[in-house]
């Protein structure tokens, strides 16, 4: 082979994979900062209301998540970024149903199941959260750690293992 053509061969070689690992960008698992809410509308007698509205408001943005409930009064809200929320349900012929308090953390699912009440559509039922979500459709445990704590970590000798002992976890 004549030193031309090897040259030639080495330069397509190098320059069309150097060309490929550039044009291609890694597949990085991204991280979600989603939660999602589910619940179930009743009427003051336990039966399931179809058909409701039931809408989530970011309270720092105004931004609504809006979905009805199904035949069975369930409702799924999913893919919510997270941060404090307004959930609000209405249906003709009951008050419309409004609870604040409501903070959602990265892969939160809580249940948030609703009660409606007979009354004509002016009337509000307000409801300030208070009790703590309960998150019945997942098992595992998770906490949130703020910047500052992660920021406040010794730099000698720090350790991600230490977030372990920040969190209380053993």
């Amino acid at each position: 082979m004549t030193r031309q053509v090897a040259f030639g061969i080495a330069f397509v070689c190098f320059f069309g994979v150097g060309a490929f690992v550039l044009g291609t960008r890694p597949a990085f698992g991204q991280a979600v900062a989603n939660a999602q809410v589910t619940g179930q509308v009743t009427d003051p007698t336990g039966g399931a209301v179809a058909g409701a509205t039931v809408k989530m408001t970011e309270t720092e943005r105004g931004v609504s998540h809006q979905t009805k409930s199904d035949s069975n009064g369930r409702y799924t809200l999913p893919n919510l970024p997270v941060g404090p929320y307004r959930l609000e349900a209405s249906m003709t012929g009951f008050k419309t149903y409004a609870q604040t308090g409501i903070t959602l953390q990265v892969g939160d699912h809580p249940e948030i199941n609703i009660g409606l009440q007979i009354g004509a559509v002016t009337e509000n039922v307000e409801v300030t959260a208070g009790a703590a979500m309960v998150q019945s459709e997942q098992t595992s445990i998770s906490q949130v750690i703020n910047q500052k704590s992660i920021v406040e970590l010794p730099l000698n000798g720090r350790q991600p293992t230490q977030l372990v002992l920040i969190s209380g976890a053993s």
